[in-house]
């Protein structure tokens, strides 16, 4: 009768261990992409009609904006997106400080044609704050973060194709201008251009729970067996 009961709670922890398997494997695993920028520009209101899209740079201050465009892949349609960020380095060795808004804007705009009086208007309001840079403490970068997850997507679903984004400044103290890098950068590297990070569970059905109650009931079946050797190891004894 012992030994039979030993084989019910061998026979047990193999079709706990087999469930918990399967279920993370139905759920399938991470995927993790980088976007970058396939058009970026900036316009300057003092030069309105001088097109800067093929500059190594992009410039940010009151009298200049910028202008970014994203294309998503199809692929990504079939994701549940759980992380969306998007980052714009700086390379301005600058002391002061200087207000950054970021906001939506038409896609209808090329990168080899726009200028400050053909640019598109300001759509929604994404986020505005306050970055400030100081020599003395060597912390000069300026870099643009922005978290798009809920702005581009419906239940973690992309619910667009392509983005446009526009950042500019309504305020600067002690700065002339801050220098960001262009996706045409030859200087910078893996640096180069915006870019969009994005991390999420490939699911093209949308029928599967999102990937983190899957780990959770696998961690709990895992217990579970390792809990159950330990009781059988310790009768044994």
């Amino acid at each position: 009768m012992k030994e039979m009961k030993k084989n019910k709670i061998f026979l047990t922890m193999i079709f706990l261990t087999l469930f918990g398997i399967l279920n993370c494997m139905n759920v399938k695993a991470d995927g993790n992409f980088l976007l970058i920028s396939d058009k970026d520009s900036y316009v300057n209101v003092d030069d309105p009609l001088t097109n800067y899209g093929l500059s190594q740079s992009l410039r940010l201050d009151t009298n200049y904006e910028i202008y970014l465009h994203f294309t998503f892949p199809q692929e990504y349609f079939d994701y549940r997106w759980e992380k969306i960020n998007m980052t714009l380095y700086s390379h301005a060795y600058t002391s002061g400080t200087i207000n950054i808004s970021i906001c939506t804007t038409s896609n209808v705009w090329e990168e080899d044609t726009i200028v400050w009086d053909n640019k598109p208007s300001h759509g929604t309001l994404l986020a505005s704050y306050q970055e400030k840079a100081d020599w003395e403490i060597e912390d000069y970068t300026l870099n643009v973060y922005l978290d798009l997850l809920n702005f581009i997507t419906n239940n973690g679903r992309l619910k667009q194709d392509e983005l446009s984004l526009c950042i500019y400044s309504e305020f600067s103290e002690n700065i002339m201008y801050v220098t960001y890098n262009s996706k045409d950068s030859l200087a910078w590297g893996t640096y180069n251009g915006a870019r969009i990070e994005l991390t999420g569970t490939h699911d093209p059905s949308g029928e599967n729970t999102p990937n983190i109650y899957s780990y959770d009931l696998f961690l709990f079946v895992l217990i579970a067996i390792l809990s159950s050797i330990f009781i059988i190891l310790r009768k044994k004894k």
